[in-house]
Parts: structure tokens; sequence; C-alpha cells
């Protein structure tokens, strides 16, 4: 699914530049044809860029905020319906947890690559859900994945984890535009970033600052406050995609082959995301078993200085009863 100009009515080719060519790769111009210089060398300015977002945002802005209302009402709903087994049994809150933990992903999913697939085109609600029918497995796959690497880079080091979220910015608006599936839709987001590193995570911290200044001043407007921040999910989405856009420009068409020994170096990264907070969980509650031990023990051997059995024999039609008593006593060597 490749980005039309047209679908954008009145934002103009400076606000959203065109897809690259679609002809084939290496395939040389026709000799009636100049060679054309590239469309784009470089990333718009950061005051330029957030023009663009905004004339964007204005011109899709009752689409997108129609499908996050649409995401977190269905999401209340199917959390709602998901606790219902609580109230027929207490045992059953294990069931219902799962049960919210599955509806939220796959309400998330299904609403969201409607969202993104949105942001470029000037479509309804409707035609948003009906052409991203079947694809929302795939994009929870992949939102997974990026999730997954981005926590493992944290996990090694604030540095690797920072790179890693610059590099991982745009693979599920690859999964919509291109098709690019799981891992190799994070190894072309690397690709589209690699010499455009810096410029890039200049542009997110320019957005950071922006939207931590709007977060500053919104926790003073009881009321208005939160309706505003609804909006910054959409205007941040937008954002992103207008960077992920200039850079396809930029590239343009490439030939993409996905190293073996980097996604390799992507999976076992995402393995150590999720398992590094298991285990630092794991080794928390062992000291603490650890510590509590000398405590059980003590209250093991000094809760009864003696003991006292007591047996019961029938001989017929008499009865003994004989006591043994067992005192603890220190050794004496």
């Amino acid at each position: 699914m490749s980005t039309d100009d047209n679908d954008f009515g009145n934002i103009t080719e400076e606000d959203l530049p065109a897809a690259p060519s679609t002809e084939p790769i290496n395939t040389p111009p026709a000799a009636s044809e100049p060679s054309k210089p590239p469309a784009r060398t470089k990333l718009s300015g950061i005051g330029t860029l957030f023009g663009k977002t905004w004339r964007v945002f204005k011109a899709r802005v009752w689409t997108l905020l129609l499908i996050m209302l649409l995401t977190i009402l269905l999401t209340f709903i199917g959390a709602g319906i998901a606790f219902i087994p609580t109230f027929i049994s207490p045992t059953l809150a294990f069931i219902s947890i799962l049960l919210v933990c599955i509806i939220i992903f796959s309400v998330m999913a299904r609403c969201y690559v409607a969202l993104y697939y949105a942001i470029p085109r000037d479509c309804g609600v409707i035609d948003s859900f009906k052409e991203t029918k079947g694809r929302a497995l795939p994009f929870l796959w992949i939102m997974l994945l990026q999730g997954s690497v981005i926590m493992g880079g944290y996990m090694l080091l604030v540095i690797p984890g920072i790179i890693l979220t610059v590099l991982l910015l745009f693979p599920l608006f690859i999964f919509i535009e291109e098709d690019e599936r799981g891992m190799n839709s994070l190894l072309k987001s690397m690709a589209y970033v690699k010499g455009h590193g810096i410029s890039v995570f200049l542009r997110l911290i320019a957005l950071f600052i922006v939207l931590f200044i709007i977060s500053i001043i919104l926790a003073f407007i009881p009321i208005v406050g939160p309706i505003i921040s609804f909006v910054l999910t959409p205007f941040t989405l937008v954002y992103i995609f207008l960077i992920y856009n200039e850079l396809r420009e930029i590239k343009g068409e490439f030939n993409f082959q996905p190293s073996k020994k980097l996604k390799l170096g992507l999976i076992l990264i995402s393995i150590i995301g999720p398992l590094v907070p298991i285990a630092i969980a794991a080794a928390m509650i062992g000291s603490m078993g650890l510590a509590m031990l000398p405590m059980m023990m003590s209250q093991m051997t000094g809760m009864q200085q003696g003991m006292t059995i007591q047996m019961q024999q029938n001989n017929g039609n008499t009865s003994t009863t004989t006591k043994l008593n067992i005192t603890n006593k220190p050794l004496q060597i």
C-alpha cells in the first residue's frame, strides 16, 4: 500500500512528498529521458516539519480522533465484559485478567492499524477499518517485536536503548505502506535511518520538548487539559510519519536485503527485553527469602524447648499411658 499525494485533499506536495518511484531497481533511464536529481536530499527543518504536521493533522483530525475515541470505548467495553467471570466466582479472577489483556491488545492492534492507515489518506473511519481487514495480527506482532527490542536495548544500557528507539521508529508505517512484515520491517526501518540518525534524533528531541511543555501547561487546566492530551497521540504519529516519508524519498528505491547477522542480533536483544525484568524480580524474591531464612530458623528452634510424646496402650480392660519428655539442650563439647 503506497502513499499517494492525491489522498491528502488540500495538503500541498510540500507538506507530504510523493512516494518513491515504483520502477524496477537498477533499471537505467531511457535515452530520451534525462536522469532526474533526487527529489530530496535531507530532512525538512524542525520548524518546517512542525508546520507540515499541523497542516496534515488539521486535514485528517476528525477521522483520527474518531478512531482514537473508538479505541478507548471498545477497550473499556471489552474490559468490562471480561470482568464478568469475577462476579460469578472470585476464583475466576485469573481468567478475567487474562481476558482483559487479550482484549486490550486485540482492540489496540485492530484500531491502531486503521489509525496508521488513515494518517496519509483522505478516507473515513469505516474505510480505514475495511482496508486494513486481516492486518491486525501482523501489526500486533511487529508492535511486540519493536517493544521487546527497544526494551532490551534499555536493559543493556541507556545509550543502546536510545539508539534503538531512533533506529526502530518506523516499522509499523513500513508494514502499512510497504507490507514488510515481522523482523524485516524493523531491519528496513534501520536501513532508512542509516546515515540520518542524528537528524532523526534531533527531531525526536524537539517533539519531546514540545510535548513536555504542552503537558505541563495542560496539568493546570482541569477539563480542557485531558481533551487536548487526547489529541497529542495522532499529532505525534503524523509527525513521525512525515519523517518516515521524507526518509523514504531521500533513499528512493533501494535493494533491501535483510542481514541475517543483524536479524539474529535483534532477536537476541528482543529476548533480553522481557527476560531481564523477570530475572530481576526472581532475584529480588530469592534475596528476600534468603534474608528471612535465619529468622525462620530461629523461630523454629526457639519455638519449643521441650516436647512431650504421649502413647496409650489398651490391654483388655486396662489402659496404660506412657509419656516421653524430650528437652532441647545446647551441645557441650
